[in-house]
């Protein structure tokens, strides 16, 4: 009996000291809690900073969801056309197979072809080094023709002229002045209806052609102040004692007034330039 009252005892006593250390225990670990409590109320406070700016940004997207949805909305609504646009697709992918069948079917006979013209490569290389090669006499032929041709162009050039000019030839010739002084004075023109600026301009012209102009080419004049006008035409170049002459068949207008015509002779006199001439006649 005394032994059973002294093993309560002591394990009675052995649980107070457990109770007393586990008492002892709970009070260090809480000290180390309370004392980290301010960090985490301190975390706390910046998450909840944090938080604020997220909730914010989460009411903005709220407001925009109606918006998101009647995208969606439209969206979906053209998914169906896109499926019709689909299926008919789908139905064609048929005739295109067989298109597709038949441009194979023809590949072989053109690669046929292809490799036909290959073979007849050398052939016609062959062809073109003997065509270059009779180039060279075939141009000094030509170059023999065009000599003859200016040549025989050059005696019917001075044949005709000798048709127009009966009797002239090619001897010393008198000027007799400057075109700005005598374009102008055909017959039937009375000079006061002629101004200055009228001279000018149809020198002008007329030199013009005879500097630049071809034989059958056409120059033209006017005057806007005046209304006078007129027209060149060269009728033919040849040379006389050495120059550069021509014949000008000139056509002037003046309002009021029958045109008034007249063919007019003029050489080009080295340094001193185009003058109207008289060819001497043959004696």
């Amino acid at each position: 009996m005394d032994n059973s009252r002294n093993i309560a005892t002591y394990v009675l006593a052995i649980s107070l000291f457990s109770l007393a250390l586990a008492l002892v225990y709970f009070s260090i670990n809480l000290a180390q809690i309370s004392s980290q409590i301010p960090t985490v109320v301190e975390s706390l406070g910046e998450s909840s900073q944090k938080i604020q700016p997220v909730v914010e940004k989460m009411g903005e997207f709220k407001d925009e969801i109606p918006a998101i949805l009647s995208e969606v909305r439209k969206v979906r609504e053209q998914v169906p056309p896109v499926l019709e646009e689909i299926k008919q697709v789908r139905k064609q992918i048929p005739a295109v197979l067989e298109e597709s069948r038949k441009i194979r079917e023809q590949v072989p006979p053109i690669l046929a072809e292809v490799k036909a013209t290959r073979e007849m490569v050398p052939t016609v290389v062959d062809e073109v080094k003997t065509t270059r090669e009779s180039i060279p006499p075939m141009l000094t032929r030509a170059e023999k023709i065009v000599s003859e041709a200016k040549q025989i162009g050059k005696e019917t050039s001075e044949g005709a002229f000798s048709g127009v000019l009966t009797g002239i030839t090619k001897s010393p010739f008198t000027i007799i002045g400057g075109l700005g002084e005598l374009v102008l004075d055909t017959v039937g023109i009375k000079n006061t209806l002629i101004s200055g600026q009228d001279r000018i301009m149809a020198e002008k012209a007329a030199r013009e052609l005879l500097s630049k102009g071809e034989v059958s080419d056409i120059q033209e004049w006017k005057n806007q102040d005046t209304g006078v006008s007129g027209e060149f035409f060269l009728a033919q170049r040849f040379k006389v004692d050495g120059e550069n002459c021509a014949l000008l068949k000139s056509t002037v207008y003046i309002p009021g007034q029958e045109s008034s015509k007249r063919d007019i002779s003029a050489c080009e006199l080295g340094d001193v330039g185009w003058k109207e001439v008289e060819l001497q006649a043959n004696n």
